[in-house]
């Protein structure tokens, strides 16, 4: 009866268990497999168009909030006209009384920073607010004649850069109806270009020794963010981490974009040319800028788990092509500048089609791990057999 079992009985259950091993097997890793972070994510393009009234000669997008919102500017001829675009309609938000209006930043609440001239002439540009349908004047530094709103935080705060008396741009912080300068490394110009919710700005500052820096400054203190090994480097976005992103000099002299997290910068590379520059970065570390592409000419990227891509490879949008990414908010929306065949230029609205996906890497190694031992056991039972 044994030797019956275990000739007839006995092979019949080892091809089903090895069967069924071999199912948990293939399950197993198509888990593991499907968990392996996605790269690249797929968009909807979206043509933002022209500034409806005075003929324009192109659309610009500067920055986005996190309903997707749009501020930038577009020029006609009848001057730069600073704009809004809201579920796909753009508005211009008015000026200062000058003919030169341009929007830089938006906040989730809608507030748009930037700067106009105003009517004692294109030398008088003052940074602004835009806020409930109305035009703030921020003024200047403490005897300046002209001041530029770069970025705006969920509170209102502006960051950005004005002329003191003595020559030079200092950047600034605008908090509460109070500008106030932000200092330097020692040499003669600061430029505020980006700020978080914490109220941390970023921008560049020249040295005593004739290089510019990428600084942090947070309540007050100037920190020097360094270089890639190059003689300068400047900080454009922050995120609320306090994460930078930029361009800098590397030791080639070539100009890169980076990451500068916890201490470290990080060289994100290039999409084949020379240089490259990151704009915009959001909560969860993703840096989109420009850069230049093998054989001339400048696209758009995407920095996301460790790898740039072109996002013009990212997208279906036949007749243009995308060079300037400007901004990226927390659902992965992404705000840039494209040109047609005609060179002209649109603001564009990138919206993934489906999220990103970032596995739990703890998840991965435990179905790594089952996987091997099922392999194991498998190669047991067929030698076995």
């Amino acid at each position: 009866m044994k030797t019956y079992q275990s000739g007839f009985l006995a092979p019949y259950a080892v091809n089903v268990f090895k069967n069924k091993l071999t199912c948990v097997t293939l399950l197993f890793f198509a888990a593991l497999f499907s968990s392996v972070p996605k790269l690249e994510a797929q968009y909807s393009f979206t043509d933002l168009g022209l500034l409806p009234g005075p003929p324009s000669f192109g659309t610009f997008g500067s920055g986005i909030n996190n309903s997707g919102q749009v501020a930038g500017y577009s020029f006609t001829l009848g001057g730069t006209y600073a704009m809004i675009d809201s579920a796909g309609v753009m508005s211009s938000i008015g000026g200062l009384g000058g003919s030169y209006r341009y929007g830089r930043g938006i906040n989730d609440a809608g507030q748009v920073t930037g700067d106009s001239t105003t009517p004692q002439g294109d030398e008088y540009a003052h940074a602004f607010i835009y806020s409930g349908g109305v035009m703030h004047d921020l003024g200047t530094l403490a005897g300046a004649t002209a001041s530029f709103g770069a970025a705006i935080n969920s509170a209102g705060q502006v960051a950005g850069y004005s002329d003191p008396p003595g020559g030079g741009w200092h950047a600034f912080l605008y908090s509460s109806g109070v500008m106030t300068d932000l200092g330097s490394f020692g040499g003669p110009n600061t430029y505020g270009r980006g700020i978080n919710d914490a109220g941390q700005v970023t921008g560049n500052s020249d040295t005593l020794v004739g290089s510019t820096h990428a600084f942090i400054n947070s309540g007050g203190v100037m920190s020097d963010l360094g270089t890639l090994g190059g003689k300068s480097s400047t900080g454009y976005g922050i995120n609320d981490s306090g994460q930078v992103t930029g361009q800098s000099n590397t030791p080639g002299g070539d100009a890169h974009a980076f990451v500068y997290s916890s201490g470290v910068m990080s060289d994100l590379g290039t999409l084949g040319g020379v240089s490259s520059i990151g704009y915009g970065i959001n909560d969860f570390g993703q840096v989109v800028g420009s850069s230049d592409i093998f054989g001339g000419g400048a696209h758009a990227f995407i920095y996301t788990a460790g790898v740039m891509n072109d996002l013009n490879s990212l997208v279906f949008s036949p007749g243009w092509i995308l060079q300037q990414a400007t901004g990226i908010n927390d659902s992965g929306q992404i705000v840039g500048t494209a040109r047609d065949a005609n060179s002209q230029a649109h603001a564009f609205l990138l919206t993934p089609t489906y999220p990103t996906h970032v596995p739990d890497s703890s998840n991965s190694v435990l179905l790594l791990g089952c996987g091997l031992v099922s392999l194991a056991l498998l190669r047991r039972f067929l030698v076995a057999a």
